[in-house]
Formats: C-alpha cells, structure tokens, sequence
C-alpha cells in the first residue's frame, strides 16, 4: 500500500506542474496580425501572440469606440505610426512592449490611447508596459501613455499605471508629459483616484510653445475643476523615478504654468512617496522644480515625503528643488498646504520651494543633510508567455495521460503486493 501511495503522490506533483503551467497561460483569445487587432470586440480579453505592426488605431474614426477589455502583451512588441487605441474606459492593458515613431499635427494625442476614462467610469489599470516610441505633437497636447484623462461626473473611477517605463522623447507645443499630457481640468465634481508605482521615466520631455506650458517627466497638467475645498481627484506616485531632462523655452507667468521632473502643476491632493528627481529641469520661464512646477487652485493639497531631488533646476521665477510655484495655496478655510519631510537634495544651497505670499502653508522636517539610502523602483520587463495554440489541447491530453498512468501504476502494484 505504500508503493501504491508513492506512486499516487509522485504522478499527482507531476499532474499539478501541468495545470500550474497551463494557469500560466495569457487568457482570452490570440491575436497575430494587425488586422485581428482592429477586429477586437470592445470588451473582449485578448493577448499578443506575435509583434505587429499598426497604421490604424483602434476605435478611431467620426465615431470612437472606446476599449473597455482586456489586452494582454504577452512579452510581445506593437511597433506604431499611431495611436494605438483612441480610447480605453476601466480596460486593463499589460505585458506590452511599444516601439516606432507617431508624429501628429493635432491635440490629446498618444502613443497608447488618446483618450482615458472619457465617456464611462471604471478602474484602468496599465501594467507592465515599456514605451520606446517616440511622440511628437505640433497641435498641443501629448503624452507617452495617455494623451487627456478625464474623470466621469458622480461615478468613482481611477486610473493606475504600475512598473511602467517610458525610454522615449516626448515633444508638444503646449503640454508634454512623460506618460500623461493632460488631466482634465472641465469635469466638475469627479472622484477619481489617479496612481503611479514603480515607474520610471527615461525620456527627455519638450515643449516647444513659448507660451503657458506644461512639461514634466510624468504628467504635463493635473487639475480638478471645483470651487469647493473638498478635492475629490487625488494623485499619487509611490517608488517612481524621473531620470529624463524637462526642457521648456517658456512656462509662462500663468499659474497653470510650469515645468518639473514629476508633474507640471497641479489642482488636486497630490504625494509623492519614496520618489527620485534625477533629470535637469531648464526653462526661460518661471515655475520650475523638481517634482512639481506649480499649484493651480487654492484648494491644492501637496506632500512630498522621503524623496530626493538630483537634478538642476533652472527657471527665472519662483523656482524649488521640490515645488516652484506654492503662492496658489492660500486660500481661507480651505485646510490644504504643502509638506515636505525627510526628504534631500545634492542642492543644498538652493531653496526647497518657490513662493512666499504664505509661507505658513509650507511645512518643512526632517530635511536630511546627506542622501538617505531609499529603495528604488524597480521595473521588470513585460511578462511573457508562451501559450497554447487557440484550439490545441494538447494540456489536456497531457493530463488524462497523467491520470491514466496513475491508475495503471495503482493496479500493478495492488496485484504484485497480493
């Protein structure tokens, strides 16, 4: 009976190694050519099973149809002259490498989608996913990753963007942003949660306008559009590091206005948690900083919390290691101010923030006087797997064989042992 039991444990180890890795597998339906990708169903789950190569994008047209599904990369390579969706509402899209070159002549435009979280209210979720295509817009507004992001009026959606890397350079005439050009600042009363972990920009990120700008490594423009004080947008970074340059030839004297290594400015609660500054932030204009180049609203809320900042941060007025313009903030009642604490930076000499109408808004502690050893993000490279082929069931033939041989062996030694 112990052989008998031997035998029945070794075949099941083997049995759950085969279902382990048939779990493994990348869910829904394989798409091999562009042309399968065109004909995705909306809100259908799909992978890569080959690179391809795109001309269109999907959902565009008089008529957008917004990407509601899944797209599972699967380690593989869409290589593009355009955007690859114009829309995509609460769809999650991951393990996806894009490559090429888009070159536009209009505003909100992207190397991934247009358009985010526009006509419907959900949770997107972007994971996993490497950008080395280049944007480049001459019409206003882009982004690597999104081009607008809206949030939908009195429905709770949210947007988050995980173990991301954009290595490509990103240009606009008004607002470029490393992974995001432009949260909406028309839709009024919208709660929605916007996040980045672990994600890294490489690029050098442009604007070419000298007029009011926003440039930055990871969001060009981020706003909340109420006059109450009850902000109901939030962003947030955790692990997030910008190594790319910010090169504005003007922000403007606006207070929408600014340039930074994370955010160009900004009229939500914002943080910044366990973040790095590593790229150079150049314009002729005023609102420079490393991690945010200006409030917009009064009702702004910002913490920057052990974060580093080891860029040169060049502007000619109200420039900040940390934050540029902090003078939006000043509001009576509103109960929302600025904190930076335990954080550093190789500028010892210049000043954490740009600002001074209220400086009892700005909370400075703990400001370290060497760099503290923080844990930095660290992204891996899209995930990829090898399925499959759509109708082989060659798994499952594998397993009833398992099974087979289990009762078989079973047989053989009950009969020798009686």
């Amino acid at each position: 009976m112990k052989k008998v039991l031997s035998v029945v444990l070794a075949a099941i180890m083997i049995l759950s190694m085969v279902v382990v890795s048939a779990a493994a597998a990348p869910e829904g339906t394989a798409i091999k050519t562009a042309a399968e990708f065109a004909a995705m169903a909306a809100d259908g789950k799909y992978y890569l099973a080959n690179d391809i190569t795109l001309d269109a994008t999907y959902g565009g047209g008089e008529t957008v149809v917004p990407f509601t599904g899944t797209l599972d990369g699967n380690g593989k390579t869409i290589t593009t002259t355009v955007a690859v969706f114009a829309e995509i509402d609460g769809a999650t899209i991951k393990n996806l490498t894009l490559a090429g070159s888009v070159e536009s002549t209009v505003s909100n435009v992207a190397v991934l989608a247009n358009w985010a979280t526009k006509a419907a209210a959900g949770d997107t979720v972007l994971e996993n996913i490497v950008n080395n295509c280049t944007m480049t817009t001459t019409g206003g507004i882009c982004g690597a990753f999104i081009g607008r992001l809206y949030g939908v009026e009195g429905t709770p959606s949210s947007l988050t963007i995980k173990n991301c890397v954009n290595n490509a350079k990103i240009t606009a005439s008004s607002h470029a942003g490393g992974f995001v050009g432009y949260k909406d600042d028309t839709t009024k009363k919208a709660a929605f949660t916007f996040a980045f972990i672990d994600c890294v920009n490489n690029g050098d990120i442009e604007t070419t306008s000298t007029g009011k700008v926003g440039c930055a490594g990871f969001v060009a423009s981020a706003a909340q559009a109420t006059n109450e004080s009850d902000i109901l947008y939030t962003l947030t970074f955790t692990n997030c590091v910008n190594n790319g340059n910010i090169i504005a030839p003007s922000t403007g004297a606006a207070a929408y206005a600014g340039a930074a290594g994370f955010v160009g400015s900004a009229g939500c609660k914002i943080t910044f948690t366990n973040c790095k500054n590593k790229g150079n932030v150049t314009t002729a204009g005023n609102h420079a900083a490393g991690f945010l180049g200006t409030t917009r609203y009064s009702w702004t809320s910002v913490e920057i919390v052990n974060c580093d900042n080891y860029g040169t941060i060049t502007g000619t007025g109200k420039v900040g290691e940390f934050i540029g313009n902090t003078d939006k903030a000043v509001a009576e009642g509103s109960g929302f101010a600025y904190l930076i604490k335990n954080c550093y930076t190789v500028n010892t000499a210049a000043p954490l923030y740009g600002g001074t109408e209220d400086p009892s808004r700005v909370t400075i502690e703990g400001t370290p006087a060497a760099a503290p050893v923080y844990t930095e993000a660290v992204v891996t490279e899209p995930v990829v797997v090898t399925p499959p082929t759509t109708g082989d069931n060659s798994v499952w033939f594998a397993i009833i064989a398992i099974v087979a041989v289990i009762a078989s062996a079973a047989v053989i030694v009950r009969r020798k042992e009686n």
